[in-house]
């Protein structure tokens, strides 16, 4: 027995699609293939010219702390306060004895107490 179409859902401008519409369509790439190409998209997050690498590193408490009390993108932030440590390494100090010394001076520093090692033997 044939079902009986819905009033509602039938559609006299939108006649089913029979055997002889499949038989000669053809792939949208053959078509209009522009379009499929503007349609298509990677996926994914966008490839970066330079990729952060993944790794685990052990920081003191209050670091992470001081990084996010700023909110999110922590991580992001210690990454540029790293990075600037790298391009400006006169600002990189080292704390001795309660007072803030370079690395030029800890290195003469070092030096010095090797020269006097050397003159005791």
């Amino acid at each position: 027995m044939k079902k009986k179409p819905d009033p509602y859902m039938t559609d006299e401008d939108s006649p089913e699609l029979g055997e002889e519409f499949f038989k000669r369509a053809k792939p949208a790439t053959d078509v209009i293939p522009e379009i499929v190409a503007a349609a298509k998209r990677a996926r994914g997050r966008p490839f970066s010219d330079n990729p952060k690498v993944s790794t685990t590193l052990r920081l003191d408490a209050a670091v992470i702390e001081h990084f996010k009390a700023a909110g999110t993108g922590w991580q992001t932030r210690i990454n540029a306060a790293l990075i600037e440590s790298i391009k400006n390494p006169a600002r990189r100090r080292r704390k001795t004895s309660g007072r803030l010394v370079t690395r030029k001076a800890i290195a003469a520093a070092k030096s010095k107490k090797n020269a006097s090692r050397k003159a005791k033997a």
